[in-house]
């Protein structure tokens, strides 16, 4: 069985950082919520469905019980924070047990505002992230640029100990930074 590392790190108050790689699926996240599937824990702590497959080793070596003891101390639960209400019911949502990580997407709250501008809805963020962490929860915060480091170090010194920036943005930053590295050196 595997260690989740960036749950580790975590424990340790070590920050980590991820890139996130997925496709937009909205609809599939309401549909499996609506039928009762969002579950993360197994029992006793949860309700998730119990297979045998990649997250039990398949079954090799290992009892069910054990390894579904097992995921469920490895598991990190990250509800986003990603609507104004949401920033609104912190107090409410810093009482639910079993959450590891409240992360807060700059993005997707900023389109709750209305979108008005990179400097408000950073100025939400700042406010957030260190209620969240006085509530006792790990914060994350993404939707970040990548080339924007003094940002990031200034969520981090508020309290954030998770990031998550994209992928291509990372990728794209890198291979600017190759391109004018090449273009210095000619």
């Amino acid at each position: 069985m595997r260690t989740n590392t960036t749950k580790a790190k975590l424990a340790e108050g070590k920050v980590v950082f991820g890139a996130i790689i997925s496709r937009y699926a909205p609809d599939l996240v309401e549909l499996f919520g609506a039928i009762g599937y969002e579950a993360a824990r197994y029992y006793p702590d949860g309700h998730r469905g119990v297979g045998g497959g990649r997250a039990h080793d398949y079954g090799v070596g290992v009892s069910r019980e054990e390894s579904t003891r097992w995921v469920n101390a490895q598991l990190l639960v990250i509800p986003m924070i990603e609507e104004t209400e949401a920033v609104d019911n912190l107090d409410a949502i810093l009482t639910v047990s079993g959450i590891d990580v409240l992360h807060v997407a700059s993005g997707d709250l900023g389109q709750s505002m209305g979108n008005p501008g990179a400097a408000a809805v950073r100025q939400l963020m700042r406010q957030a992230i260190p209620k969240i962490r006085a509530g006792g929860k790990l914060v994350g915060v993404g939707g970040n640029s990548p080339a924007d480091a003094a940002g990031i170090a200034e969520f981090i010194k508020l309290g954030a100990n998770f990031v998550t920036i994209s992928s291509l943005g990372l990728l794209r930053l890198g291979a600017e930074d190759f391109r004018q590295r090449v273009q210095a050196a000619l």
